[in-house]
Formats: C-alpha cells, sequence, structure tokens
C-alpha cells in the first residue's frame, strides 16, 4: 500500500513538473508570436507609407 502512494506521489510531480513546463514553453511562443505580429504590422504600415508617398509622386508627374 505505501508503494502505492509513494508511486503516485511521484507521478503526481513528474506530471506537475510536466505541466509547469508545457505552460511555460505556451507562454515563451505566444511572447514571440506577439512580438512578430507586431513586426508584421510595423513593416505592413512602412509599405502602405511607401505605396502612398509613390502614388503621389507618379499622379504628380502625370498631372
Amino acid at each position: 500500500m505505501m508503494e502505492m502512494l509513494v508511486k503516485r506521489e511521484k507521478d503526481l510531480k513528474a506530471a506537475d513538473a510536466a505541466a509547469k513546463s508545457a505552460k511555460e514553453n505556451a507562454d515563451r511562443a505566444e511572447e514571440m508570436t506577439a512580438e512578430m505580429m507586431r513586426k508584421a504590422r510595423a513593416q505592413a504600415s512602412d509599405i502602405v507609407a511607401s505605396a502612398r508617398e509613390e502614388a503621389t509622386e507618379v499622379a504628380g508627374r502625370s498631372g
């Protein structure tokens, strides 16, 4: 009986450690995703600004 309780406690500790590790990995992945999205939005904004500037220049030359 005591062996079963010791094994159960050991299994619970291992499961807890695995859950904590998985949460830490998920948190890191979420942070990385947020950073990539921030960079992508900044790049998209730069692309749109550049396109508007170029369109204004082209319109000015043809007008």
